[in-house]
C-alpha cells in the first residue's frame, strides 16, 4: 500500500466487481480505503494489482462466519490508523458493520434498523406495527403450525428462510404436500419459518439514498425471474419504468417502508411487486442493490455512485443526481445451468461489436465451485449495455449475453 493518506474509510465486504468504483470514491474524497473481505484477490483482480499497490489501498481477508473476530480486526485497525467512516456493503456484513460504526461513533443506518432489515419476520412485524400497507405472513417453527396457517392463506403461498438472501430458501407452494416439504427444508438449519401471502405483479426494486432519515429515490430497476418454483435473478433495466397510476403512491409507499424500519443513513434496495392494488413490499435491503447495481447507476447518472455512498459515511451531505432519463443500462446475469466445478467461460471475446455492449464483470473463474443452479450461488458474472429505452437496453444485453458459455464438471 503507498499511501500519503491521514484517514481512511473502512468497507465491510464488498458488491461483486465494483471495488475499482469504490477505490475511485474514496480517492475523490481524499481518503485512503481498507476493504475486509473474505476473497482478497478476487479484490485486488477487479481493481488491477498494480493500481491496488500504488494506492492507498490495504485489503484485509476476514472470515465474515466470525464477528467477534472482525470486530476485532476493525478496532485494531481503528487504533493504529484514522478510520473516518464505516461502509456496509452486503447482507452478511449488515448487522457486523453498523455495530463497528456505532461503536467507532461514525454514521450509519442504526444497528436495530440493520437487524430488523436482516430478518424479514421482523420487517414484517415493524411494518404492521407502524401501519404500513402489508400482507397476510405469519413466522411458524413447525410443519403443523404451517398447515395451520395454510387454511388462513390458501394456495399458492410464499415459504422463505426469515433470514435468507439472494432468493436462497424461497419457494413457491401450491399444496399441503409442497408447504410441509419447503418448511421442512428450511428447518432443517433455521428455527422459523415465514409464511407470506403470494402476490402477482412484476417485481420491482427502489434504489434509495437516504441522509438523516430523508429518502432520495434514485429511480427503479425492474427484474427478469426464472420460472416457478425458483426466484432466481437473470436479468434487470434500470431506470426502468414502473406504472405512472403509481408512481407518487409509490414514492411515498418507499418512504414509509425506511421510515418503519429505522433507516437513517445509508442506501437502500427496496424490492415490491406492483399489484392491481399498488405496490406490496417484498424485502428490505439497507444496503445498494447487488448484481452490478452499483455500476449501472453510476452509468445512468453519469458519474460514481459510490461518491455519494462515502460521502454519507463521512458524515457529509451530498447532492444526489437524479437518472440521466435518455440513458437506460441494461444487466445480463451469467449463471451456471448446473452446479460443480466451473470448467470454462467461453465466448468472452464475441462481445465486441454487441450493440450497446458496455461491459463484462466476472464475479467467478475457472476452478470455482458452484453449489447451487437454483439461486444467486449460481452467479458467475454480468453483461452491461445501453440503449435509449428500458427495452432496448435489455434486449441487447440478452443478445450478448448469449455468446457466453460457462461449462461445469461435477465435483
Amino acid at each position: 500500500m503507498a499511501s500519503n493518506a491521514k484517514s481512511f474509510v473502512l468497507s465491510v465486504d464488498t458488491l461483486g466487481a465494483t471495488a475499482d468504483l469504490l477505490l475511485s470514491a474514496a480517492q475523490f474524497h481524499q481518503q485512503g480505503l481498507i476493504i475486509l473481505t473474505p476473497a482478497p484477490d478476487r479484490v485486488l483482480d477487479e481493481i488491477g494489482h498494480e493500481h491496488a499497490h500504488a494506492s492507498a489501498l490495504a485489503v484485509v481477508q476476514v472470515d465474515f462466519s466470525k464477528p467477534l473476530e472482525v470486530k476485532q480486526v476493525a478496532h485494531e485497525l481503528a487504533k493504529r490508523l484514522r478510520i473516518s467512516g464505516i461502509l456496509v456493503q452486503s447482507d452478511r456484513a449488515a448487522v457486523l458493520g453498523a455495530t463497528i460504526a456505532q461503536e467507532l461513533g461514525l454514521p450509519a443506518h442504526p444497528v436495530t434498523a440493520m437487524r430488523v432489515c436482516r430478518d424479514k419476520s421482523q420487517t414484517r412485524r415493524a411494518l404492521a406495527a407502524a401501519g404500513v400497507k402489508s400482507i397476510l405472513f405469519s413466522e411458524v417453527m413447525s410443519v403443523e403450525s404451517a398447515l395451520e396457517k395454510a387454511e388462513t392463506f390458501g394456495y399458492p403461498m410464499i415459504v422463505k428462510d426469515p433470514s435468507g438472501t439472494g432468493s436462497a430458501n424461497v419457494f413457491i407452494v401450491n399444496d399441503a404436500d409442497e408447504l410441509g416439504q419447503a418448511v421442512a427444508a428450511i428447518l432443517a438449519t433455521r428455527d422459523s419459518v415465514l409464511l407470506e401471502e403470494f402476490l402477482k405483479g412484476p417485481l420491482y426494486s427502489a434504489e434509495c439514498v437516504i441522509r438523516n432519515g430523508n429518502v432520495a429515490i434514485l429511480g427503479y430497476s425492474n427484474r427478469e425471474l426464472t420460472d416457478f418454483p425458483d426466484f432466481n435473478e437473470l436479468g434487470l433495466t434500470f431506470p426502468s419504468d414502473i406504472a405512472s397510476a403509481w408512481k407518487e403512491k409509490t414514492e411515498t409507499y418507499i418512504e414509509s417502508i425506511t421510515k418503519a424500519v429505522g433507516l437513517s443513513n445509508g442506501f437502500a434496495h427496496i424490492e415490491f411487486i406492483l399489484t392491481t392494488d399498488g405496490p406490496q413490499v417484498v424485502e428490505v435491503n439497507p444496503r445498494m442493490g447487488g448484481i452490478g447495481l452499483g455500476r449501472m447507476l453510476s452509468l445512468a447518472l453519469g458519474d460514481n455512485v459510490f461518491k455519494v455512498a462515502i460521502a454519507i459515511c463521512l458524515g457529509l451531505t451530498p447532492p444526489v443526481t437524479m437518472p440521466l432519463r435518455s440513458v437506460h443500462i441494461g444487466c445480463k446475469i451469467l449463471g451456471a445451468k448446473t452446479t460443480g466445478r466451473i470448467r470454462s467461460i467461453r465466448g468472452v471475446n464475441a462481445l465486441t461489436g454487441f450493440p450497446g455492449f458496455m461491459s463484462l464483470s466476472l464475479v467467478r473463474r475457472e476452478g470455482d465451485t458452484i453449489a447451487s443452479a437454483r439461486d444467486y450461488r449460481n452467479t458467475v458474472g454480468y453483461l452491461l449495455t445501453t440503449g435509449e429505452t428500458p427495452t432496448l437496453a435489455y434486449d441487447y444485453a440478452r443478445a450478448a449475453a448469449a455468446t457466453i458459455v460457462i461449462e461445469t464438471d461435477n465435483l
